[in-house]
């Protein structure tokens, strides 16, 4: 028997911003797990995120002896502490860093040591990261280096291009997906997710961050790139080890994979060839195709040939490739047919919108005009509804009652949330539009409660990509707890972590454990995380978050 513990909560617009009590009730069921609260309060951000610590340097490495402080026993881990500490955090110079490494440590003898490895990274850690923090360093030329050095994870598989005829990126160049054949049962069909597009400025690369993601289109290397290599756990089948933190494997290790680049702009569903005038007057008008459903279509049915007889066929993607996983799970699922199929939504909602009335519907109006949805439309199942896009969850939990559905992001999610109210409405600072997000994140968690079918897991924030998507990168601050409160009682604020106000007074559950819950035991999870400032005050955050921003924003 498993523990639900069932929160009523009120309907959003009927809210007011005052902080709300906790109301809870707890029932036993046997297959879905439920955490909801009501209350959740959109307007006022509870801490915010440490100020990072300055870092003073000793002396530069070269002046120091290959083995200094660095000849220790393998019990040794205090000296080895002080010695790399020393001798690393001597270095200044990052710009050689690697080449330092390699020579302060190849004196160090820790192959017989079990823990040595583990040791080394720990310390190698914070010094590399030292590095990054030092104003006016240029992160961009050592990021990936210290990712190398410290990340267990990414993945070096081999990728098969795939060209189909007809399948096209937005600028008309050849649209290329991939394939990893394991010789897996399970097949996971991966969307990349990176903006959308409807004008000149968006499509174009101009709107930067509220634009769409390659614009030029898709380069052969592709799969050895940043994006491709680090961005998905799900994808590498682990979520990265990180000192202090061990590499998990996932459901996912081991699976085919149809990997999914994007480059057309319309969340992969688009079905149109258009001409973007640049407002300026300054550049030649943009020829765009918009034809990410013709993309998606051919790799499913293509897939669908490579793969045979699929048992276990996972649908996932973040962002605009989240939304892709729901709007065409339909003709993915249909095309593949698997035994068993799964959807992971990270952070691309479809809301329901099925008049103006919703905060979402200027912005559906602006896609389905842009892109052309209703020629795809066309495609769906009578029960689709094309006057409210959010009808497509209804669509796949009623089509494929035996599936596992899911839908994850986070309530402070700063990036969806901007390209979805940001340029419709004239109140939109920050917290305007975090208001018009939580106000549809209700009404969507309401629609989903009506399946028995959908999981839902909505952790509160995380100080990584301003809070959008959950399974990217790593799954550090990617936990949800349905009671997660400022500590009860003095003692606790003695805990560890010191100058930590939050404690989790129901199961802390992290990304992973969700994850094998929901493909590999078929339960429904359905968790919300109340407001809290739990990843804002946790210190390890407040070093990881800089880093892996700046490696996002490249």
């Amino acid at each position: 028997m498993i523990y639900q513990n069932n929160h009523a909560h009120q309907d959003n617009r009927n809210r007011r911003d005052n902080e709300p009590a906790l109301e809870s009730s707890v029932r036993i069921h046997s297959s879905i797990i439920t955490a909801r609260s009501t209350g959740l309060a959109s307007r006022h951000l509870l801490a915010e995120p440490p100020v990072t610590p300055s870092v003073s340097f000793l002396k530069p490495l070269d002046q120091m002896p290959n083995n200094a402080g660095l000849a220790v026993g393998c019990t040794g881990e205090s000296e080895m502490k002080h010695g790399l500490t020393f001798v690393l955090l001597s270095s200044t110079r990052h710009l050689s860093l690697l080449n330092h490494l390699e020579g302060a440590t190849k004196n160090v003898s820790l192959a017989a040591c079990s823990n040595g490895e583990s040791l080394m990274k720990h310390y190698l850690t914070f010094v590399l990261l030292s590095l990054v923090l030092v104003p006016g360093t240029a992160h961009a030329d050592i990021l990936e280096d210290i990712l190398d050095v410290i990340v267990d994870g990414g993945n070096d598989y081999d990728w098969e291009r795939v060209e189909l005829p007809g399948t096209f990126c937005g600028n008309g160049s050849q649209y290329k997906f991939f394939v990893h054949d394991t010789g897996s049962p399970h097949l996971l069909f991966f969307l990349e997710g990176g903006g959308a597009c409807w004008d000149y400025d968006s499509c174009s690369g101009r709107a930067g961050v509220l634009g769409a993601a390659n614009p030029n289109g898709i380069a052969d290397d592709y799969m050895t790139q940043f994006t491709a290599t680090y961005v998905s756990p799900i994808v590498n089948g682990a979520d990265p080890g990180l000192p202090l933190r061990s590499r998990y494997d996932l459901p996912t290790k081991g699976w085919n994979i149809v990997y999914m680049p994007y480059c057309t702009g319309d969340v992969h569903v688009g079905n149109k060839k258009t001409t973007y005038v640049d407002p300026r007057g300054e550049q030649p008008p943009l020829a765009w195709n918009h034809s990410g459903f013709a993309n998606s279509s051919a790799a499913a049915n293509y897939a669908a040939d490579r793969f045979p007889d699929v048992d276990k066929l996972l649908v996932t993607g973040f962002s605009a490739g989240g939304t892709a996983t729901s709007a065409g799970y339909y003709t993915v699922r249909t095309a593949i047919d698997p035994q068993r199929g799964y959807l992971l939504n990270d952070s691309g909602p479809l809301y329901l919108a099925p008049n103006a009335d919703y905060y979402s519907r200027r912005l559906h109006d602006t896609i389905n005009e842009a892109w052309a949805l209703d020629t795809v439309f066309d495609s769906l199942p009578p029960n689709f509804d094309p006057n409210d896009f959010g009808s497509i969850n209804r669509v796949v939990a009623e089509e494929f009652p035996d599936d596992q559905l899911a839908y994850t992001a986070y309530t402070r999610d700063y990036n969806y949330s901007r390209f979805s109210y940001e340029r419709f409405y004239d109140a939109n600072d920050k917290e305007d539009v975090l208001a018009y997000w939580l106000v549809d994140q209700e009404n969507l968690l309401d629609e989903l409660e009506n399946y028995h079918n959908f999981s839902y897991f909505i952790p509160y924030e995380r100080q990584i990509n301003d809070s959008h998507c959950s399974t990217i990168i790593t799954f550090i601050g990617s936990h949800a707890c349905q009671k997660m409160e400022k500590k009860r009682r003095w003692w606790e604020y003695l805990e560890w972590p010191w100058g930590q106000s939050f404690k989790c007074y129901s199961e802390f559950v992290p990304m992973e454990t969700f994850l094998e819950r929901f493909i590999n035991q078929d339960q429904v999870i359905r968790i919300y995380e109340p407001e809290n400032g739990y990843n804002a005050e946790d210190p390890g955050m407040s070093i990881v978050a800089p880093l892996i921003n700046d490696a996002i924003s490249g």
